[in-house]
């Protein structure tokens, strides 16, 4: 993040300025650098902890010890985790078309902006991308091309790019479902 400021005294030495972040809106403040020039920028390599709360401070110094202060007018989000999502179901299915639930959470801040299905059949460990929901809400539309066990797992991207991982050959699915449109066949034979 690239911290700037406009900060000016005739009495300014080498390096008035000190930096300082919060993490909780303002309550508490951590060093960012003390002891900066007045060059106007810094770059700050923000830590990777979430939070919605971020705020930054900037102090400012003259050789007569007098101070100033400014902090940033509103928080602002840091997101450093993934969002997190589930598979609720359904466990079977009638119909080759169905409704697939879900969970999606970002535990980060920033919010969801991508949510993609993955599906794999039978006993086959292979991942097909389906698609992805293009509302971002719960249910999607699933269509199955043909009868039998179908494993689901979603993968959510948040908008500043976390994202879950792809699923792969060891990746197991947060939910089997049946899908068999097929009646049974039965036939009353004890009877003459």
């Amino acid at each position: 993040l690239r911290v700037e400021w406009n900060a000016s005294d005739i009495n300014f030495g080498p390096t008035p300025v000190s930096l300082y972040y919060s993490k909780d809106g303002g309550g508490t403040w951590n060093v960012i650098k003390k002891g900066l020039p007045n060059a106007g920028t810094y770059v700050w390599k923000i830590p990777a902890e979430s939070t919605q709360f971020y705020r930054v401070k900037i102090v400012a110094e003259d050789l007569a010890g007098n101070e100033s202060e400014d902090i940033s007018d509103t928080n602002f989000i840091v997101d450093g985790k993934p969002p997190v999502t589930r598979v609720m179901g359904p466990r079977d299915s009638k119909s080759p078309v169905f409704d697939v639930t879900y969970r999606a959470q970002d535990l980060g801040g920033a919010g969801i902006a991508k949510v993609q299905i993955y599906f794999q059949m039978g006993d086959n460990n292979e991942w097909h991308y389906y698609g992805e929901d293009k509302d971002l809400k719960s249910p999607f539309s699933f269509e199955a091309k043909q009868g039998g066990r179908y494993g689901f797992k979603l993968v959510a991207t948040d908008r500043v790019g976390n994202s879950e991982k792809v699923p792969t050959a060891t990746t197991r699915p947060d939910l089997w479902c049946l899908m068999d449109s097929m009646k049974p066949v039965i036939k009353l034979t004890s009877f003459k």
